[in-house]
């Protein structure tokens, strides 16, 4: 498994793309933050313990027929936030 480990922060991404099956893990919900939109996340990749917000195209965008795992309220929260 590809994991991404950050550390606590706010992370100003633009389309993150997770297409190659990385997984993405922060120091907490309320420690890592990326805002922006989160592309490509696959099935057998993860996305926990950090916040998603501010996506111009919504929060976590995940293909149809992928299902991968999204650990933490908030993450989940906005994931439909902006959609």
């Amino acid at each position: 498994e590809r994991l991404l480990r950050l550390a606590p922060g706010i992370y100003n991404i633009h389309g993150l793309d997770l297409s190659h099956r990385v997984s993405v893990k922060g120091a907490g919900e309320a420690d890592t933050v990326i805002h922006g939109t989160v592309l490509g996340l696959r099935s057998g990749a993860a996305l926990s313990r950090l916040t998603v917000t501010g996506g111009a195209r919504g929060g976590v965008r995940v293909d149809a027929g992928e299902s991968p795992k999204i650990f933490g309220p908030k993450t989940y929260r906005e994931m439909f936030k902006n959609v």
